[in-house]
């Protein structure tokens, strides 16, 4: 095995690792999902920011980060099974709905 899939098999573990150490109940819970999901847009949205300029891709690994965090989003919480449960949720969906916009940026 070389380094990168070292590394790769050991971020993975980690990552796991720190999931699991979320309670299942708070993993599950609607607020949470939201948090992460909004994170998420977050950061990919940083990371375009920083690979673009003037409408063009300038910085390809920053691109790459963003389609990342973009793409785990989109794969692993499905906006469209969570229910909003409170007024303090429409703010995050209101969000996510403007960020969502940008997700065919994701598959490029």
């Amino acid at each position: 095995m070389g380094n990168i899939q070292t590394s790769f098999a050991a971020t993975t573990q980690a990552v796991d690792s720190a999931i699991q150490a979320v309670p299942a109940t708070e993993r599950q819970s609607p607020e949470f999902v939201l948090r992460v999901i909004d994170g998420l847009l977050d950061t990919a949205d940083g990371e375009y920011r920083a690979a673009s300029a003037n409408d063009k891709i300038v910085e390809v690994i920053e691109y790459q980060d963003f389609r990342g965090f973009g793409q785990i989003t989109l794969q692993k919480h499905s906006v469209h099974r969570l229910k909003p449960v409170g007024a303090q949720t429409s703010h995050v969906f209101a969000t996510l709905s403007i960020k969502r916009q940008s997700s065919t940026l994701f598959s490029l």
